[in-house]
């Protein structure tokens, strides 16, 4: 008799919570969860014991906790979850008060000590300001704000103000001095604005003591202008304005004195200049010649003057004037007569002798002058000289110009006209007619205006007569084009099918008609006889005339795609699936076409769908833009395999099994006979084959060792526990 024990060494399951998370103002923190699930195979009822137990205060991190529980046969069980406390209290930086810095630029460099910070959790942090410490700042305030973040990420702040005061007084740049010159015993003087800049105010302006468009007295007067900041620093710039006084005296002459020659010389007298002055009084003035002289025959300039206190000069003149009343006496030459082609010729002739009582040498002069173009006609020369006392005598004589020039006509421009049939009637304005002496001519053309004119080109001349006989002329052109287009008739249009991607097609050619060209033919683009594509095509057929005009019409020639596109499916697919179906994919099917490119085909089902095991038909289909299709099928077989390991690596798991379920059955044979000479078979009782799980080392019992049959359940474990011993 022997005892099979079946043993139980299926450890507890024990389920953990989700990993925790806590939040903490402090560097730890207190952590409760729900007690962890625990399963067993046998027994019921077991706890978990976690290390650190719920409840403990966890540092702040990551820390793991570990949950064990042991069932009856002593096999235990664990889990493993983290618990994470996140500290979240920010450090505490401490700015110091206030800085206030005084610049006379628009900046300043300002220092300061780095803030204390504390935290809970972290020593030893630093704060970062911005700006930092020693940076460079405006005029006026600016926030700085200091910074500190801990180990856990908190960022905890402080703020404080950098003042930078202006002590900067603006620059005033006054303008050059000013020197004015006046006639009068002020002037009004304006300059320029001051510039004014500043550190930091823009924008800023001066004032003056005496604004710029004053009215200043004769001398020098200081001007001081300033200007002030929005801080209130003030500076000023002074300039000088000086008055020049350039008013000259004013002196007024007699009148112009004028006498009578007596004898050769005369003595004239007149009264004093009057002078007057913007500053000076009682100036007198001082004349050239004096008063009481004596002047020769002709016009004698007097300059009288006076000068004031400041050296300003100021004069007048006057005229005295001895007058010679003996006008010269002039002898011209004899009446002149020419002869000109032109409306003008040029006339010559000998100076006039010229004789006077008192001078001598002078000279006549014509007008026209010797020499001058004259027009036709007469025409009367008046030839004079005047003597240096203004006497003028004078002569006439005529110079007479006969007409030999003919009219000039000018005709218009030559002319064109448009025409549809063989004549044109063509009108036009008269030319224009102008002659050396008359006005008031007319034209007469040969054809006239208003006649009819034949294609191609025509002289017309016109001409004009003058009264002395003279007859002039003009030709011009009058051209008639011809306009009319010959008609072009076109066959019908033309529509054709085809499976290729072209067609040569030719049709007869079209007929042409001209109102004056006859046999003209018609060219067409493209030619007949050409290749179509499919598609429709435009035919242009054009014929043109000796005239240069071209006349046109259209045809359209249409190719109809009947052609299907070609689709080139894959090969068929085979695929294993352990499940009851697979997912299969392949390349898309190729597509070609006889007119169009860039064609794709659509499979169903589609590329990437589920497959039943069996076979399925894929058919994959392409309708090109003439809606011819075209189409191709394959098929995809999906076979279910029992295993998905290789069939060679089941026949030899399968062997292995079957030889180590023969080699146990023969070890538990042989241990279980006797060891002695008979070798009878012992039958033990109550055997029991243990579970696959456990495996029992050599039981061997003899009649002896065997438990009574009313053995107890504490007899059978006392054995269990002998055996294992």
């Amino acid at each position: 008799m022997f005892l099979v024990i079946v043993i139980n060494i299926d450890a507890p399951i024990v389920r953990c919570p989700e990993n925790i998370e806590e939040d903490s103002f402090t560097n730890e923190a207190r952590v409760t969860w729900n007690d962890p699930l625990v399963t067993d195979n046998v027994d019921t009822g077991l706890s978990a014991t976690c290390t650190p137990p719920s409840g403990s205060s966890f540092n702040a991190g990551s820390s793991k906790v570990t949950c064990l529980a042991v069932d009856s046969a002593g096999n235990t069980g664990s889990c493993v979850f983290t618990v994470i406390v996140i500290n979240i209290d920010a450090p505490i930086v401490t700015c110091q008060g206030s800085i206030e810095e005084d610049s006379v630029t628009d900046q300043a460099r300002v220092t300061w000590n780095n803030p204390p910070v504390t935290d809970k959790g972290d020593t030893c942090l630093s704060a970062t300001c911005s700006p930092p410490s020693g940076s460079s700042f405006n005029i006026g305030s600016t926030n700085v704000t200091c910074s500190a973040t801990d180990t856990a990420g908190n960022t905890g702040s402080c703020v404080f103000t950098v003042t930078v005061n202006d002590l900067g007084s603006p620059i005033v740049i006054c303008p050059g001095n000013i020197e004015e010159n006046s006639a009068t015993d002020q002037a009004t003087v304006t300059w320029n604005d001051p510039s004014v800049t500043d550190n930091v105010d823009t924008g800023l302006s001066a004032t003056c003591t005496s604004p710029s468009g004053s009215s200043f007295n004769a001398g020098s007067t200081d001007i001081t202008c300033s200007a002030t900041d929005t801080a209130g620093n003030t500076r000023r710039c002074v300039f000088t304005v000086n008055i020049n006084d350039i008013g000259s005296p004013i002196v007024t002459c007699p009148g112009t004195i004028e006498e009578d020659l007596v004898n050769d010389r005369t003595t004239v007298t007149w009264n004093d200049p009057s002078v007057t002055d913007n500053i000076d009084t009682r100036i007198s003035a001082t004349c050239t010649p004096p008063s009481g002289s004596s002047f020769n025959i002709g016009s004698t300039n007097v300059v009288c003057s006076a000068r004031d206190t400041a050296g300003n000069r100021g004069s007048c003149i006057f005229t005295v004037t001895v007058n010679d009343v003996d006008a010269p006496t002039v002898t011209c030459p004899r009446n002149i007569e020419e002869n000109s082609a032109t409306d003008q010729t040029i006339v010559t002739w000998n100076d006039p002798s010229v004789t006077d009582n008192v001078n001598t040498c002078l000279s006549a002069t014509c007008s026209p002058p010797s020499g001058s173009s004259f027009n036709i006609g007469s025409t009367d020369v008046t030839c004079s000289a005047t003597d240096t006392a203004g006497n003028t005598g004078s002569c006439v004589f005529t110079v007479t110009v006969n007409d030999s020039y003919a009219p000039i006509v000018t005709c218009s421009g030559n002319i064109e006209e448009y025409s549809a049939t063989d004549q044109a009637t063509v009108t036009w304005t008269g030319p224009s007619v102008t002659d050396n002496v008359d006005t008031g001519l007319s034209v007469t053309c040969n054809p006239p205006s208003g006649s009819s004119f034949n294609i191609g080109s025509t002289n017309v001349t016109c001409s004009a007569m003058d009264t002395a006989g003279n007859t002039g002329s003009c030709v011009f052109t009058v051209t008639i084009i011809d306009i009319d287009t010959p008609i072009v008739t076109c066959p019908g249009n033309i529509e054709e099918y085809s499976t290729t991607d072209q067609v040569m097609m030719t049709w007869d050619d079209p007929s042409v008609t001209d109102n004056i060209d006859s046999d003209l033919s018609a060219i067409c683009n493209p030619p007949s006889g050409s290749p179509f594509h499919i598609s429709s095509t435009v035919v242009t057929c054009s014929a043109t005339d000796s005239a240069g005009n071209t006349g046109s019409c259209v045809l359209t020639v249409t190719i109809n795609d009947i052609g299907s596109p070609v689709v080139t499916c894959p090969g068929n697919i085979e695929e294993d699936t352990v499940t009851d179906q697979s997912t299969v994919t392949w390349h898309n099917p190729s597509v070609t076409d006889n007119a169009e490119i860039g064609l794709s085909a659509t499979c169903n089902p589609l590329s990437g769908s589920s497959f039943k095991t069996g076979s399925t038909d894929v058919t994959c289909f392409v309708i090109d833009s003439a809606d011819n299709k075209g189409i191709c099928t394959f098929t995809v077989l999906i076979v279910k395999r029992t295993s998905s390991l290789p069939e060679y690596l089941i026949g030899i798991i399968i062997l292995a099994c079957v030889i180590l379920m023969i080699s146990t059955a023969l070890v538990i044979y042989c241990r279980c006979r006797r060891m002695d000479n008979t070798n009878t078979n012992i039958v033990p009782k109550n055997v029991v084959i243990p579970a696959i799980s456990t495996h029992i080392n050599s039981v061997y019992y003899d009649d002896s060792q065997l438990p009574a049959d009313n053995a107890t359940e504490q007899d059978m474990e006392h054995i269990y526990d002998e055996y294992k011993n």
